[in-house]
């Protein structure tokens, strides 16, 4: 009688339970195995903040501005890299700068500053220091009751009392022998801001306020924030009067501009207009994390908003949005909205030294 064939279907039930079981706990270690050694890797090879230094070469570019350097932060999401952020001390211990300009999201998930404070302590005594706030940050003004008579979110003013400033306006550095080598700092919005219709908006309801006899807490603190918004549109006026061709921009933005976006501004501000993007020298950024999870040799695997295997160009290091240039910060920290990549993997926390140079380097 010829011997019973073994049932080798597919889906047919193994005669061996056994050796399934067997099977499955090898793939299991297996995968422990390779999860241990992507954390190990994780932790050795990109655990560490690196300092990554960027030259920008600006036609015209005075002799007195030659070499200005930008300390440029982002995205720190309340990260703790280090005892009292030691990691990041390392790299900027007796480093010097021009200037440092951070856009935006470095406070914690709830809004916490502690983070950011202990990286701001680690700045060089007195430099100046900029913030853009981020798409994850709280907005920095406050119309409600908030326990303080500032217009000012309470973060916000935390940061302005360890003396950063929340660019809203445009801020000029002068150098040189009678200020004659000048360079803007710019926020972003305000290449796109009608400045009519906020000054309308503002006084109309700064009007409205100003006639009631006896205001309510909440009341008090929204006529703050729209006398604040009419104050902040005179600066603005009062810069972009001040402003000369030959002066130097550097525009801050948290969400890289694309190409797209420059030709709407464009369209949307006239050749003159001393705000438009086109008159940048350099746009800073951040925003994406340098996609978060990268997997060395191919870039990031997955950025919500370009899916899939993102050109690394779209999401960090220096490029051009059409004609204009522009540096992306790969970041400090790990963003909220990668709701399954929750921390960075082979994704090495960064800081850049950016230098101005008339020089190609």
């Amino acid at each position: 009688m010829a011997a019973k064939r073994k049932n080798r279907y597919i889906f047919g039930s193994d005669p061996n339970p056994h050796r399934v079981r067997r099977f499955f706990l090898r793939l299991g270690a297996a995968l422990l195995i390779l999860l241990a050694l992507a954390a190990a890797l994780n932790f050795s090879v990109f655990g560490g903040v690196a300092m990554e230094t960027v030259w920008v070469t600006v036609p015209d570019l005075p002799a007195d501005i030659e070499q200005f350097s930008i300390l440029h932060l982002s995205d720190l999401h309340g990260a703790v890299l280090g005892d009292h952020q030691s990691a990041i001390g390392r790299v900027l211990s007796g480093q010097r700068f021009s200037c440092c300009v951070i856009t935006g999201d470095m406070l914690g998930p709830r809004g916490e500053t502690e983070p950011l404070e202990e990286l701001l302590d680690l700045l060089p005594e007195g430099l100046l220091t900029v913030y853009v706030p981020g798409d994850e940050d709280p907005p920095y003004l406050d119309a409600s009751a908030h326990g303080s008579l500032s217009p000012l979110a309470l973060w916000a003013e935390t940061l302005q009392k360890r003396g950063v400033r929340i660019l809203d306006t445009p801020l000029l550095i002068e150098r040189g022998r009678k200020g004659q080598a000048r360079l803007w700092l710019i926020p972003e919005s305000l290449c796109a801001l009608d400045l009519d219709s906020i000054e309308h908006q503002s006084r109309v309801q700064l009007e409205r306020l100003s006639a009631i006899t006896a205001l309510t807490p909440d009341e008090a603190a929204a006529k703050r924030v729209y006398q604040y918004q009419l104050d902040r549109v005179a600066a603005i006026r009062q810069a972009v009067k001040d402003m000369k061709d030959s002066d130097i921009r550097i525009v801050a933005a948290h969400t890289p501009i694309t190409r797209d976006h420059v030709q709407t501004l464009m369209d949307w501000s006239g050749k003159d207009d001393p705000l438009s993007i086109r008159r940048a020298s350099l746009v800073l950024a951040g925003h994406f994390c340098a996609g978060q999870w990268r997997i060395p040799g191919l870039g990031a695997i997955h950025v919500p908003e370009l899916g899939w295997f993102p050109e690394d160009s779209l999401i960090m290091g220096f490029g051009w949005a059409d004609s204009v240039p522009q540096y992306i910060s790969p970041g400090l920290g790990a963003s909220g909205a990668y709701p399954w990549q929750p921390f960075r993997l082979m994704n090495r926390p960064v800081i850049t030294r950016i230098y101005l140079s008339a020089k190609t380097h």
